[in-house]
């Protein structure tokens, strides 16, 4: 079954009323302009003004010579212009074929005469043909223009998918960003509260002891003292390795990590005079890093120098990063 419609929107219907209603007013002014109804002039000539009729000895105003030759051409005009698209030319197209062809039977009928070749009923059938084959074309090439409004919505549905798929991601980036910082808050909270808890009940414990004794045993109190003083720097290194390794954006903690041990190799060794040499092997970057690994490496290679201080004297250093967490080599020159 066939159901054919028409949809017409608030905005189509305004210019429906006042299209319409101007077309009617320059109608009628037009008939009223070319003297429609009055009778024909005595002496009006097509082209020219008209110059009245004579009625019963009185001069009243003639009628246009031309009015029905105006009122064509503003009918085409009308029909060519007001409606732009050419799927509704090749309709007024067809109906004007087929008009035409229509006259020339009429003529050839009445006239009894031959025109093109054809005669009478045969004049009317190439009028039909014709216009059936306009209007096939006019269906046709609308089909046309609508499959291909079909082909551009579907073209801008997924580009907008595209960019929608695109958001998504970003915000699905943006997100896992969010809890992965989230995480390493938590993370360094707790380790923070571990490290903290742990360093303070140490150093409590040999307070109190340092405290007890320090009358009896002042060397024994002074070492406590000095235990103090080792686990109080131990925690502020702990500590501030924890807050930094909390703002490493995860794309630069390999560079991260080298500047760090540069930073604490220079600190220590420079008081010493001892000069260090960075060798870094290409599997280095290779090794995907995380918090954790991070932590370990640091913790393993200060405990390493710090044991190798003691035996390098006036020598130079060479640190060699193979790998990580544990895959480390140094080496005196």
């Amino acid at each position: 079954w066939l159901k054919i419609g028409v949809l017409i929107d608030p905005l189509s219907a305004i210019v429906l009323f006042f299209v319409a209603w101007c077309v009617l007013m320059i109608f009628l002014y037009s008939v009223g302009y070319h003297n429609f109804g009055q009778p024909a002039g005595d002496h009006d000539h097509a082209g020219l003004p008209p110059h009245g009729a004579t009625v019963h000895g009185h001069t009243v105003p003639s009628v246009e010579p031309m009015y029905s030759r105006f009122f064509a051409f503003i009918g085409l005009y009308g029909a060519l212009k007001v409606r732009k698209s050419t799927f509704v030319r090749m309709i007024i197209a067809g109906g004007i074929v087929y008009a035409f062809f229509s006259l020339l039977t009429v003529y050839s009928i009445y006239a009894q005469v031959r025109i093109l070749g054809l005669y009478e009923y045969e004049l009317y059938f190439i009028g039909c043909l014709l216009d059936i084959l306009l209007f096939s074309s006019a269906l046709g090439y609308r089909s046309y223009l609508i499959n291909q409004e079909k082909i551009q919505t579907q073209q801008l549905l997924t580009i907008e998918s595209e960019k929608n798929k695109e958001l998504l991601q970003v915000q699905h980036s943006i997100l896992q960003k969010k809890n992965e910082l989230r995480e390493s808050q938590e993370v360094m909270n707790r380790q923070l509260q571990n490290e903290v808890g742990a360093s303070l009940s140490s150093i409590h414990l040999y307070a109190e002891l340092a405290g007890s004794i320090v009358s009896t045993n002042p060397d024994k109190s002074q070492e406590y003292l000095e235990r103090i003083s080792g686990q109080s720097k131990q925690i502020m290194e702990d500590i501030g390795d924890i807050i930094w390794l909390a703002h490493i954006p995860k794309e630069e903690m390999h560079e991260a990590l080298l500047s760090r041990i540069r930073n604490y190799s220079h600190e220590i060794l420079n008081a010493r005079q001892i000069a260090v040499e960075y060798r870094i092997e290409p599997t280095y970057y290779m090794v995907p890093l995380t918090p954790e690994v991070i932590k370990e490496t640091l913790v393993s290679i200060k405990a390493a120098m710090k044991e190798a201080i003691d035996q390098i004297g006036g020598k130079k250093m060479v640190l060699e990063i193979r790998g990580l967490p544990d895959q480390f080599s140094i080496s005196f020159a």
